[in-house]
């Protein structure tokens, strides 16, 4: 295969780059052929000499303009023109010559080549023969017209396809597409009214290339007949769209149009855009049976429509739910480094005064100041660790353990608080408790919660037993207090972080209990509540039992 002269370089490591072109070029099922910016052919692939004739030896060195019409010669010179200028003609579609003289449709896209100073020294010509698909497409326009079951059967199976998308760009393109095949029509359009009802915001087509869009300039505003559509709801069907008295007429370029079939497209809310088609295949007529079956087609793009708004704004609104979460998320970050440095300073201080001196020394304030900076302390730990469960980013440290271990550990952090009631802490384990497999601080994390809750509900002086079995699989922590008890409307609010009793706003209730219970559900196991009014306070562990 000849190819155009140029300087090329560094020729030893372009070889295999230049054969790898090479069996590109030689392979392609598009005719792949060069040429000077005066027409005369220096390559000639062979798909160039399947599709026009010519071998390779009898065209190369000749000009193009054998394979041209004689009246399209003006056109291809202005074509390698506009190449010499630097431009890229893509696919247009024109007419040329086998070798035996016969014509063939083709569409051509041509491309500068340039030397290694980058200077346009011809052109490179891609060509597809479309003269089977033009055949094609003049056969299905004097095809016969389907009838309306054909067309029926069509529309069922085009509906469950568009309610499935959820993007309404693409809705609009198919369902213009759609319209089109149904009802056998060379162009489509659906135009969607901006939310003032007054304008049409978008408007698809099917039928015109980008290249005509381009020509004709701004899209319609709903004015003339489609906009008559839009105002009156109702089908409008005419035999020749120009001689309707609201035509509003067609800018420059447009391709001409006569036999119009417009629906308008109804919501929920009303009118919200119109379907229409022009040029019925065939030459003829839009028919009654296409007026029925546009009706229906217009009812599908409505649900296919709102179905994709829908799935759009549903997608919009969960980003915006995001972006909420992702603030408050920031906001909690920012509150409780602030509130720990605030109250670094206050516990630091109490406890010198509490700890590490005579309590009788002690003033009374002291000890409550302690007290309060504590649960303070442990609410923004409870609120931290709510959050990461909310986000998903708390995982459990899980390791071998002794559940007397972690018992006795949680029994000691909350003696101080048994003590200033005088509360007893009873603890009843098995002698030898089996070894579990768990996070052992998140286990004590919750039974110091439900130890401090039981405390704080119990009346002075009185017992608070602890006890331990194995059941079903499951070990089974029961705490119980001789409080009021939990009555049965409660059982599941008091797990609820954002119910507080109204008797209880005043010394509020933490957030202790929700957040043992979504603790223990992330080890595995579950916390509830005992109703049993008037006999104390009763909650239920349960942890997964150990593996054998």
């Amino acid at each position: 295969m000849a190819t155009l002269d140029s300087d090329h370089t560094d020729q030893e490591h372009a070889g295999p780059v230049a054969e790898r072109l090479a069996a590109i070029v030689t392979s392609s099922e598009d005719a792949i052929i060069s040429k000077s910016l005066d027409g005369t052919i220096a390559s000639w692939n062979p798909a160039a000499e399947r599709m026009y004739g010519y071998a390779a030896a009898d065209i190369i060195g000749r000009p193009s303009y054998v394979l041209i019409p004689p009246e399209l010669h003006e056109q291809e010179r202005e074509m390698l023109q506009r190449v010499g200028r630097g431009e890229r003609v893509d696919q247009y579609e024109t007419i040329r010559l086998r070798e035996d003289g016969t014509e063939i449709h083709v569409a051509l896209t041509l491309s500068p080549i340039r030397d290694r100073a980058g200077t346009i020294v011809g052109a490179s010509a891609i060509a597809r023969d479309t003269t089977m698909q033009r055949a094609d497409e003049a056969l299905r326009q004097t095809a016969p017209i389907e009838s309306a079951q054909e067309q029926l059967e069509r529309l069922v199976a085009a509906g469950t396809l568009l309610i499935s998308e959820p993007s309404l760009e693409r809705v609009l393109q198919q369902t213009a597409a759609i319209a089109a095949e149904v009802i056998g029509a060379r162009y489509a359009a659906i135009g969607v009214l901006a939310p003032d009802g007054r304008l049409l915001e978008s408007f698809t087509t099917h039928g015109i290339t980008p290249e005509e869009r381009a020509l004709i300039g701004p899209p319609p505003k709903g004015h003339g007949i489609l906009g008559l559509v839009i105002r009156e709801a109702r089908v409008i069907r005419l035999p020749d769209l120009a001689r309707h008295p609201d035509s509003y007429g067609f800018p420059p370029h447009h391709p001409p149009m006569h036999s119009f079939l417009g629906a308008p497209v109804v919501g929920r809310r009303g009118v919200f855009g119109d379907l229409y088609l022009t040029e019925k295949l065939g030459g003829g007529h839009f028919t009654e049976e296409d007026e029925h079956i546009v009706k229906l087609l217009a009812a599908q793009i409505a649900a296919a429509v709102e179905n994709a708004q829908l799935h759009e704004e549903s997608a919009r609104l969960l980003e915006e739910v995001q972006q909420l979460h992702r603030s408050r998320e920031r906001f909690f970050a920012m509150v409780n480094h602030e509130l720990r440095n605030a109250l670094a300073a206050t516990f630091g201080w109490a406890e010198m005064l509490v700890r590490k001196k005579d309590p009788a020394t002690v003033p009374p304030a002291a000890f409550e100041v302690l007290e309060s900076a504590e649960q303070a302390i442990s609410l923004i730990n409870d609120l931290l660790d709510l959050s990461r469960l909310d986000e998903e980013r708390l995982r459990p440290v899980l390791r071998a353990v002794d559940p007397a271990a972690v018992v006795r550990r949680a029994v000691g952090r909350v003696m101080p608080a048994a003590n200033a009631k005088q509360a007893t802490i009873t603890v009843d384990l098995p002698k030898q408790p089996p070894i579990c497999h768990t996070d052992a601080s998140r286990v004590e994390q919750i039974l110091v919660n439900l130890l401090g809750n039981a405390i704080r509900h119990a009346p002075d002086a009185t017992e608070i037993r602890l006890s331990a079995t194995l059941a079903d699989s499951k070990i089974v922590i029961t705490i119980e207090d001789q409080g009021s008890g939990i009555a049965p409307d409660d059982v599941e609010q008091i797990f609820d972080v954002y119910v507080t009793k109204a008797a209880e706003e005043g010394r509020g209730v933490g957030l202790g209990l929700p957040l043992s219970r979504r603790l223990a559900r992330l080890l595995g196991g579950d916390l509830r509540a005992v109703a049993q009014p008037g006999r104390g306070g009763c909650v239920v562990l349960e942890l997964p039992a150990p593996s054998e």
